[in-house]
């Protein structure tokens, strides 16, 4: 089996670091020097950020990206980090300005950079641009016969949502939103922490982004919306964040419910 983690014997020290810091336990120290020693290695990188030698190299994967911590910006405080959190709102009614596709792309890295599980990274983006009217085409149908359905249901019973009040026509669903990120993934976790770390990376490229929760709840149950979109067998769209610029300006937060915590 070709190695892609290596550790050079000529750089390496022997500090044991990247032995301690391994998850998955697969380093051992020989002739004081480390050594991977099991192809369980998950290649999660964190032998090669600790490293205080810089002897580790993971060979299959771009080494331009790496930066030293010391290099990188002045940390936010805790205080500029929770305001943000207040300050972000679902935005329903965007500018008719395009998204450009170098934004696009440092959103799409925010998710690649989010943590996943054992270090899988199976999460795939799809970026629909020109074909936002034509999946919206596709989708209204089925909300006007779920419409339909509620409607004579809910005179019957009691229902969570009254679909009576909404007109589904063109521009409802992504609300005239420039580009979609369609998150799509087996595995629902890994897919929600990439969505979220895009979402907080476009508003600070002065975008907003909407979860359309709905066309995923859709999609997903459609052959022909899987197979327009190209999704193999067991993927599913876990998100759908419709971005845009906003064109409307928010004043202040808004308070939210006491968090529910139990100490033990």
């Amino acid at each position: 089996m070709k190695e892609q983690v290596i550790i050079h014997p000529d750089l390496c020290i022997g500090c044991g670091l990247c032995i301690l810091d391994c998850p998955s336990k697969v380093i051992e120290l020989k002739d004081n020097k480390a050594v991977v020693v099991s192809h369980e290695c998950i290649k999660c990188g964190h032998c090669l950020a600790i490293c205080p030698k810089e002897a580790v190299e993971i060979t299959d994967l771009d080494k331009g990206e790496i930066k030293s911590y010391k290099d990188m910006s002045e940390r936010i405080t805790s205080e500029q980090l929770m305001d943000f959190y207040k300050s972000l709102r679902t935005v329903r009614k965007f500018t008719p300005v395009a998204v450009d596709d170098s934004l696009l792309e440092k959103i799409i890295d925010a998710g690649r950079y989010t943590s996943t599980a054992t270090n899988r990274q199976e999460v795939r983006y799809i970026v629909v641009k020109n074909q936002i009217e034509e999946l919206e085409d596709m989708v209204l149908p089925k909300l006007l016969n779920y419409q339909k359905l509620f409607n004579v249901i809910g005179k019957i019973i009691k229902l969570k949502y009254d679909l009576s009040r909404y007109t589904f026509v063109s521009g409802f669903l992504f609300k005239d939103a420039k580009a979609l990120v369609l998150i799509v993934s087996k595995h629902d976790l890994d897919a929600g922490l990439a969505t979220r770390s895009m979402e907080l990376m476009s508003r600070t490229l002065g975008l907003s982004g909407l979860h359309v929760g709905i066309f995923t709840a859709i999609v997903n149950k459609s052959r022909a919306l899987k197979a327009k979109l190209g999704l193999g067998k067991n993927e599913k769209v876990v998100a759908c964040l419709a971005l845009g610029y906003p064109d409307i300006k928010y004043q202040r937060s808004v308070p939210r419910r006491k968090a529910n915590v139990e100490w033990r």
